[in-house]
């Protein structure tokens, strides 16, 4: 029976081995399904294991991931201090020494870490300040390089999903992040998704299943009263 794997005695070891060899098709599935015990991300041994990778440099974007299921309001405030020294990191180090350069995504890692400091700093007032100077540098270093990555691979970059299955641009227009979409290619990625891709190529006869069409052959809705 595979729930034995997910019990909390054995759980916290299936979830160290699981980051440990990078299994990342596993996790993504055990998270998303809620098969691990709601206690694992959450347990101090299992932050001092994610957060040991981080400071290391290594497996960022999986750690990332596993991240978005951290209820940070629970969390010991020294690991809330360790979490937000680390993301500072990406900010103040000079390029050679900038673990953000190992990411597969470096532009949905930035997201990420806007994320969680939004989260910390919204439960834990103590950080509340440092918290939200830090997401103000991460945005702009995430303009910067947006502004340098060539224009055919941003909507691959923002249409890239996380283990919640939401894309880059969801992430980013959820929150607010604002400096993520400030780039003339994302601007023309949201006219694309607004107005559909096809649209400059219609010719009375092709429909695309954009928001413009779904409008204009949806059904009104009417307020009773």
């Amino acid at each position: 029976n595979i729930d034995f794997y997910f019990e909390r005695k054995n759980s916290d070891r299936l979830f160290r081995f699981a980051i440990k060899n990078e299994n990342e098709v596993f996790l993504k599935f055990a998270l998303q399904e809620s098969k691990f015990d709601n206690r694992v991300v959450d347990s101090p041994g299992n932050i001092d294991f994610v957060l040991s990778y981080i400071e290391q440099g290594y497996k960022i974007d999986l750690c990332c991931n596993v991240l978005l299921y951290a209820t940070f309001e629970k969390w010991h405030v020294d690991h809330n201090r360790r979490l937000i020294k680390n993301i500072n990191r990406i900010v103040v180090e000079s390029d050679e020494n900038n673990y953000i350069l190992l990411t597969c995504n470096t532009v949905m890692t930035l997201a990420h870490c806007c994320e969680f400091l939004t989260k910390i700093g919204g439960s834990v007032k103590l950080f509340k300040r440092k918290a939200r100077k830090i997401v103000g540098r991460l945005e702009l270093l995430a303009e910067k390089i947006i502004n340098y990555i060539d224009g055919d691979l941003i909507e691959a970059i923002f249409l890239d999903r996380d283990y919640k299955n939401r894309t880059l641009l969801k992430i980013v227009t959820e929150y607010g992040f604002n400096c993520f979409l400030r780039n003339v290619s994302t601007s023309t990625l949201l006219d694309s998704i607004w107005a559909g891709k096809h649209a400059s190529e219609c010719d009375g006869r092709l429909d695309d299943f954009s928001t413009i069409t779904f409008l204009l052959k949806s059904a009104a809705s009417y307020i009773p009263g």
